[in-house]
């Protein structure tokens, strides 16, 4: 057995204590007369780094270690220490005294989580949060003492009500600012929660705060509805870090259409996969301007259309696309999108659409429309055809503004463009065959093998398309075609041509 010397040179400041204290004038004596299952209780508790406290005998003389030492010394100072804790207690904490009494008197074992101890510490009203468990101590004559094993919430009780009272006041502000906000937990599927502002704004019951994602889609007014949830899909999917959004919900509680305003952020983990979407909503219905429901009615037109339509600003970041452009980009075909950026996926076309971005956005208004092939030379071709428009506020960028239009023609349009092209001139159905040899990226003798001609029938046959259609080079008749299967006529497009006059 271990001595008590060494037990004392062994335990810090509390060894030091114990060593240095007046035993003798105690209800216990010297420690050289000490009872063994005392030593021995008092010898566990000194080694463990836990606060821990014994009440021992019937004044419950009072004995702790060094990490009960650490967190209860503004409270109990030296005079804590071997000495009888009953009225010491009594001013710290009734209940903690009431307790360490119950479990003296054999009725069982304690435990209380964050109860307050009170006192004073210079003067100042101090309050902390404990969290303990009392445990009678016994030896072969019963209980002999109380074992006091206690941890310090007081953190974390104030981080608890700090964060209550900000809940609070979050609340009142959604409600007097008619915000709503959500969560959406993106580690498995969309799973949301949704608070009571965002439910009162959305026209839904309290039973709804877990509303899954397709509910959410299918109150989106059907308009919408396409464009709505590709926003959110793709940005998550992507490396953004957020979007925000306006759009229109049928709310399911009266049947009123509503103008939503949604702004987002997305928390990602160290690769980039999103883990957390955090959403604040608005109904902006009493706000909506003229300009908006232009928008609206904007986006819904250019749905409408087949060819892929690309609105962006002057630098090439996207504003908007059409639903025909959300499928292009998401076969990974010929373009894609890169940092919001439109990039073509072969390089060389890539460096072209970037020269006729930057050339279009210079212009301005007076720029003449610029054509790109973006495919490889042995694909069928597919043509950008790039347009600079007058200044187009997007909804979904609410402080942004599209400047360029990018039409992407895709091979089964050119094929249209053939047969718009053969009735509009008249041209025979050899000539249409080598057109649309042409426009499927054929030079000549490439034609010529494929319809089994010689090279000077097809020059022949395409001097007479150039008579019938008047152009002088084939780049003139691929913009010829292009044009026929493009969305609008002419060289331009005005602001006028997309805002409905």
């Amino acid at each position: 057995m271990v001595d008590w010397q060494t037990t004392c040179a062994r335990s810090g400041k509390i060894g030091a204590m114990l060593s240095q204290f007046d035993w003798s004038a105690t209800p216990l004596g010297r420690p050289a007369d000490w009872a063994d299952s005392f030593r021995d209780t008092l010898g566990f508790i000194l080694k463990i780094n836990h606060p821990m406290l014994i009440w021992w005998g019937a004044d419950f003389v009072q004995f702790y270690n060094n990490a009960f030492d650490r967190m209860a010394e503004p409270f109990l100072r030296d005079v804590g220490f071997g000495v009888p804790a009953g009225r010491l207690w009594r001013g710290f904490c009734e209940v903690i005294d009431a307790d360490m009494r119950w479990v003296m008197s054999g009725k069982g074992s304690v435990q209380r989580d964050r109860q307050f101890v009170r006192t004073k510490v210079d003067d100042r009203e101090v309050e902390r949060c404990w969290s303990y468990t009392l445990s009678p101590v016994e030896d072969e004559n019963g209980i002999c003492g109380v074992l006091l094993v206690c941890r310090d919430d007081t953190s974390d009780h104030v981080a608890t009500l700090a964060l209550k009272s900000r809940d609070t006041e979050l609340a009142r502000i959604q409600y007097v600012g008619k915000y709503g906000s959500l969560e959406v937990d993106l580690t498995s599927g969309f799973r949301n929660e949704r608070s009571p502002e965002y439910l009162a704004i959305h026209g839904l019951p309290p039973a709804e705060r877990y509303e899954t994602h397709e509910n959410w889609v299918r109150r989106i007014h059907e308009n919408d509805r396409h464009r709505t949830e590709h926003t959110f899909i793709k940005a998550v999917q992507g490396d953004s870090k957020g979007y925000s959004i306006q759009y229109r919900i049928v709310r399911p509680s009266d049947g009123k259409i509503r103008w939503i305003f949604a702004n987002t952020q997305i928390e990602r983990d160290n690769s980039g996969r999103a883990m957390r979407l955090i959403g604040v909503h608005s109904d902006i219905t009493d706000h909506v301007s003229h300009q908006t429901v232009e928008q609206a009615r904007l986006a819904e037109t250019l749905d409408l259309l087949r060819c892929a339509v690309i609105l962006t600003d002057a630098r090439g970041h996207l504003i908007r696309l059409n639903r025909a452009a959300e499928d292009l980009l998401d076969r990974k075909s010929a373009v894609r999108v890169r940092h919001n950026i439109v990039r073509a996926s072969c390089s060389t076309a890539d460096r072209a659409l970037g020269a006729a971005l930057r050339l279009a956005a210079e212009a301005g208004a007076s720029a003449q429309s610029l054509l790109v092939k973006l495919s490889h030379d042995e694909d069928l071709p597919m043509f950008a055809h790039i347009l600079p428009i007058g200044g187009v506020c997007s909804e979904s960028l609410p402080e942004a503004s599209a400047v360029l239009a990018i039409f992407i023609q895709e091979s089964d349009l050119i094929r249209d463009a053939v047969g718009l092209l053969a009735s509009a001139y008249r041209l025979s159905p050899a000539e249409a065959r080598l057109l649309s040899n042409i426009l499927g990226g054929r030079n000549l003798p490439e034609a010529a093998t494929e319809l089994r001609v010689s090279t000077d029938t097809v020059k022949t046959q395409l001097k007479a398309i150039f008579r019938k259609t008047g152009v002088n080079r084939q780049s003139e008749l691929i913009m010829l075609a292009s044009r026929l299967s493009a969305p609008v006529l002419g060289e331009r497009i005005s602001p006028g041509t997309f805002m409905g006059g």
